[in-house]
C-alpha cells in the first residue's frame, strides 16, 4: 500500500518533473510492483515526445516497464522506439538488447521502424557473446513474435546445435518446446538436443516435464525425418 501511495504522489508531479532517466527509471519500478494505472499514460507519451533525450539503458528500461505492465495500447511510444533504435543499436549491450525483445514479446507486438530486423542483424553478428539465459530468453521472444528472418533463425539453431550442453536442463526444455512450436526444421539441432535429452534422462526422470520433451522432440525428428518434395519444374 504504501508503494502504491507513493507511486501515486510521483504521478501527481507528472512527467514534466523528471528527466529521461527519472521517466524510464520510475516506468522500470512500476513494471516491478505490477503498478498499472490510467495515470501512467502521461509518462509514456512525454517518453514518446522526449524519446532524443533517452539514453540505451533508459530505453531498455522504458520498453521492459512496458512489457511487465502488459501496455499493449502504448504502441505510439514503442514505435517510436523502433525508429530511433536501430541507427545506434550497435552501441547496446547484450543485456539491453535482450530485455527489449524479452519485453516486445511479452507484449507480442514488433514496433515498426524495422527495429527488429535490426536486433536480427545484432544478434547474428554477437550470438557467440550471448549466454545460455539470454539465449533461451531470445528464442521465446522471437517466437511469440512470430519473427522469422531466416539468416537469424539459421545461425541461432546452428548455435544451439553446437553449444546446447551449455544450457541448464529447464532451458534445454524451452528450447526444445519453443522450436516444436515453431516446427523447426533443422536437421544438426534435433540430433543434438535428442542426444542431450538422452544424457540427461536419470535427472528428467524426476521431472514432471518429461512426457512433454519427448512429445516435443518427436515433433522435431518427425519434421527432419521427412523427405523434401521433388521439384516439379
Amino acid at each position: 500500500e504504501m508503494q502504491k501511495r507513493l507511486a501515486r504522489a510521483v504521478m501527481a508531479l507528472g512527467p514534466e518533473a523528471f528527466d529521461a532517466r527519472g521517466i524510464s527509471s520510475l516506468m522500470y519500478a512500476w513494471g516491478l510492483m505490477r503498478f498499472k494505472s490510467k495515470l501512467l499514460k502521461p509518462f509514456c507519451i512525454s517518453a514518446r515526445t522526449r524519446m532524443k533525450e533517452f539514453d540505451n539503458q533508459s530505453i531498455a528500461n522504458m520498453v521492459f516497464g512496458i512489457g511487465l505492465l502488459g501496455l499493449k495500447g502504448e504502441t505510439r511510444v514503442l514505435d517510436e522506439i523502433g525508429r530511433q533504435v536501430p541507427p545506434k543499436l550497435n552501441e547496446f549491450y547484450i543485456e539491453e538488447v535482450v530485455s527489449i525483445v524479452y519485453s516486445l514479446g511479452k507484449l507480442g507486438y514488433s514496433p515498426a521502424g524495422g527495429l527488429m530486423e535490426a536486433i536480427g542483424d545484432y544478434v547474428i553478428e554477437r550470438v557467440e557473446d550471448f549466454d545460455p539465459v539470454q539465449l533461451t530468453k531470445l528464442v521465446v521472444s522471437v517466437n511469440e513474435l512470430d519473427f522469422n528472418k531466416r539468416r537469424l533463425m539459421l545461425v541461432l539453431w546452428n548455435h544451439l546445435a553446437r553449444e546446447i550442453k551449455s544450457f541448464s536442463t529447464h532451458q534445454l526444455v524451452v528450447i526444445v518446446r519453443t522450436a516444436a512450436k515453431r516446427r523447426v526444421r533443422h536437421e544438426k539441432f534435433a540430433k543434438a538436443v535428442s542426444e542431450e535429452v538422452l544424457d540427461r534422462l536419470n535427472e528428467l526422470n524426476r521431472d514432471a516435464r518429461l512426457t512433454q520433451i519427448m512429445d516435443n522432440l518427436k515433433i522435431l525428428q518427425g519434421l527432419v525425418s521427412r523427405k523434401k518434395p521433388v521439384p516439379t519444374e
